[in-house]
């Protein structure tokens, strides 16, 4: 009997350390998934843009000077970099498998997925993607390239993703500041979301324009074959995966921080800060 009960205490400790160990080994991967493509650069790239966005917003509303920079210290916390980095790796930790890892970083480690990664990097930067529409304007006659983006906007979801994120983000914003409201002046998500969908036709040009925008700059230095190649790349279930993940996780953290910024704006409100 006390054999068979080292046995067994021994494949708990055997499973267990198996189990840490992979454990340990998603982590990294998952760590090297976010740097090799690009996503670390591109969250803090669009923690700066959201800022940029909100303030730009409030510039339109006849503030002072002053109330805007109050403004700007306020929310710039709310989108920090460093919460949104965090949400994205647990969301993949949870949600892909090493397997699924280790064949995206395959591409990512190539010569190809090197360069396309840099040229996203260089894009995202705020103070070119500020501009980005007017820096496309003379590549939007290369039909040929622009039907090979449109394959690659469909192959990971960007478009409708963004879309998704904007309508999301608002929707919680807007659910957040109605939580100091009275009962009765509050009105349904389901309202809220029927008064969203007479601006989404515009909300949706105005990031097809950005999106389109951003990959004719992105890959304007990628060759038509090459571009073939990535495309093939995210035709893979190991690359849908990703990009559906990616577009996940940094939707949950948008939620998150729009959720808190409502919140805090509420708060604030209420104790006249």
């Amino acid at each position: 009997m006390k054999n068979k009960v080292s046995i067994f205490v021994y494949l708990l400790v055997f499973f267990a350390n198996m189990t840490l160990a992979g454990e340990v080994e998603k982590q990294r991967l998952v760590t090297s998934l976010m740097y090799k493509s690009g996503l670390i650069s591109q969250i803090e790239s669009n923690a700066e843009t959201i800022v940029n966005e909100y303030v730009k917003a409030l510039k339109n509303q006849s503030m002072t000077n002053d109330q805007i920079e109050k403004l700007s210290r306020i929310i710039t916390p709310f989108f920090n970099a460093t919460v949104t980095k965090g949400d994205a790796r647990q969301y993949f930790v949870d949600n892909l498998s090493i397997d699924d890892i280790k064949k995206v970083l395959v591409w990512l480690e190539s010569p190809l997925g090197r360069k396309i990664t840099q040229y996203e990097e260089e894009t995202s930067n705020p103070k070119i993607f500020s501009n980005i529409i007017a820096l496309s304007e003379p590549l939007k006659s290369n039909t040929v390239r622009l039907n090979k983006l449109k394959n690659i906007d469909e192959l990971t979801g960007g478009i409708e993703g963004a879309v998704r994120m904007a309508k999301n983000s608002q929707i919680s914003l807007v659910i957040a500041m109605m939580s100091g409201l009275p009962k009765d002046q509050r009105i349904s998500i389901e309202s809220l979301k029927e008064e969203m969908k007479k601006d989404e036709e515009s909300l949706r040009e105005i990031i097809t324009s950005q999106m389109l925008s951003y990959q004719l700059v992105s890959y304007k230095n990628i060759a038509d074959d090459e571009l073939d190649r990535y495309i093939a790349f995210l035709d893979t279930a190991s690359a849908r995966k990703y990009h559906k993940a990616t577009i996940d996780a940094l939707d949950q953290s948008l939620v998150k921080a729009n959720r808190r910024f409502g919140n805090d704006l509420i708060e604030r409100a209420v104790s006249g800060k």
